[in-house]
């Protein structure tokens, strides 16, 4: 994961983000926090980047699904 920021920053929030639960931060963490603090959702993910606009769609779209899906359920569960 990245812990640091680039020089870039344009260029790290158009291209560089992970999936959810492949960066440093806890989506897990922070899902159960505001469960915990009463949200009933719903979630979404806004995940820019290069590598995965690359993919074909239908796997760009299952990769996010998937991941965002077992951030909220590890989250909530």
């Amino acid at each position: 994961g990245q812990q640091q920021s680039m020089e870039d920053k344009l260029d790290e929030v158009i291209n560089h983000r992970a999936l959810p639960g492949e960066g440093d931060f806890d989506i897990a963490g922070y899902v159960g926090a505001l469960h915990r603090a009463g949200y009933p959702g719903p979630w979404g993910a806004e995940i820019l980047s290069e590598k995965l606009r690359n993919l074909p769609i239908e796997q760009e779209f299952d990769r996010a699904y998937e991941t965002t899906l077992a951030q909220v359920r590890a989250g909530i569960g």
